[in-house]
């Protein structure tokens, strides 16, 4: 952890000179001061508190939006005429198209394609299928679930209501009516040696 505050210090640190040198050319009085303000803000920001830490990051982060925010509302007619432009090179072959569709974000209609559509319908099917199948499984299954007495018809199930009804395969009998009917029997229950399941 100590290691990844470190290198994110200097991280941020390079990235701020690099800024800076961007928009001020290298001008070693900037660079110096700006190295300053970043040491200086180091030590303060070991000495506060969390909270306050936390607070001032997060406002910075806000206050990157404003630049970036302007920037799109300067730069949306230049962005427009590359975009014209790229389709124009695009129709007349002097650049090569990207086949996959799902790669040309951006460049096309964000709409699926009817393959797409069909795809996922598939994919859906399948997995109504899969569920279904599952639910027969469990439905044939004697050992689950148990439906105690005190539970009601409509407890529901922990994997959801099937879209198709189980069938009655005798596995919800009530612990108590097997109780009844194992009382019956030699050698029923824990006086008789045999075992008996509780729920």
């Amino acid at each position: 952890m100590a290691l990844f505050g470190y290198s994110t210090l200097l991280a941020y640190a390079y990235y701020g000179e690099q800024a800076l040198t961007y928009l001020f050319g290298y001008k070693k009085s900037i660079i110096y001061t700006f190295r300053v303000l970043w040491i200086v803000g180091a030590v303060i920001g070991s000495a506060a508190s969390l909270d306050a830490v936390i607070a001032f990051g997060d406002a910075s982060f806000f206050l990157l939006a404003v630049p970036n925010i302007l920037g799109i509302y300067f730069l949306a007619k230049v962005v427009r005429l590359e975009i014209f432009g790229f389709n124009r090179r695009l129709c007349a072959g002097s650049i090569e198209a990207v086949e996959d569709e799902d790669l040309r974000v951006g460049l096309v209609s964000e709409d699926p394609t009817p393959e797409q559509t069909q795809r996922a319908e598939k994919e859906e099917r399948a997995e109504k299928e899969r569920l279904r199948t599952l639910h027969r499984t469990l439905s044939d299954d004697p050992d689950f679930p148990v439906r105690a007495a005190h539970h009601g018809d409509d407890l529901a199930s922990p994997m959801g209501t099937p879209d198709e009804p189980i069938p009655d395969t005798g596995q919800f009998l009530a612990v108590e009516e097997r109780r009844s009917e194992g009382d019956g029997g030699a050698g029923s229950g824990p006086a008789g040696g045999g075992s008996h399941r509780a729920d």
